[in-house]
């Protein structure tokens, strides 16, 4: 069975392009550079995966508290996709599109009744996105309407984050999370192709050949995406 590439293994390809054999061998400031490519591959590879990003979502559960109303979602959460749906009874709720619709919910679908006086189980759900604290600013709030009486658990599908690297990556052996068709064929030649504009490459005698440019080798998103054709007509 395939596997997917390791940071590890970027990492090790791209020191070999600036001739170093062996990661002990080199500098703090040569590592972070190393990774940093690896970062800006990996958030290339991201930006440019929004039809093809099935590897980036999964479903969580998540618990809305009693009189809340809303949750602020993980850091490594980039945006929640319907459906939503209530854990206990797998209850799909219905996706609210403005915050106009969830401030005045009670005065449009209750017949203008409070939060106070609906019976308490949500029918609907909205996400906003804004600057709040955490590592990562830009986050979701999950909100539900009316508000619980009562902790409510709710699964979602949502879309993660790309991973941002660090060297203790590199020592643990940590994996990258996408299909190992995209390893050799578009990751590893991007990094490749940021980490050609770095000194310690172009202090070769003959450096190897390289791509044009950076975004070729995301061509081969649409060849590599493993969905059956469309039928014929």
């Amino acid at each position: 069975m395939a596997s997917s590439l390791k940071v590890h293994q970027v990492v090790d390809d791209l020191f070999r392009m600036w001739g170093i054999e062996k990661a002990c061998a080199t500098t703090l400031s040569v590592k972070e550079r190393a990774i940093s490519d690896l970062n800006a591959a990996m958030q290339t590879l991201w930006s440019y995966s929004k039809n093809v990003d099935f590897w980036t979502r999964t479903t969580e559960v998540v618990t809305v508290p009693a009189n809340s109303g809303s949750i602020l979602l993980s850091d490594d959460i980039q945006n929640v996709i319907t459906p939503c749906r209530t854990q206990e009874d797998n209850r799909p709720l219905a996706p609210l599109h403005s915050i106009d619709e969830l401030e005045n919910f009670s005065t449009y679908y209750l017949g203008g009744l409070s939060h106070s006086e609906a019976t308490g189980i949500p029918t609907s759900f909205y996400v906003s996105r804004g600057n709040q604290s955490g590592d990562d600013p830009a986050r979701c709030t999950l909100h539900l309407a009316p508000t619980p009486l009562v902790d409510t658990a709710v699964k979602i599908d949502v879309i993660k984050e790309c991973p941002r690297y660090e060297w203790s990556d590199y020592d643990s052996n940590t994996s990258i999370p996408i299909p190992h068709q995209y390893g050799e064929s578009i990751l590893l030649p991007i990094a490749r192709y940021r980490s050609s504009s770095y000194l310690l490459f172009y202090s070769l005698q003959s450096p190897p050949p390289l791509l044009p440019h950076s975004t070729l080798p995301l061509s081969q998103l649409p060849a590599t995406h493993p969905t059956p054709p469309s039928p014929k007509t």
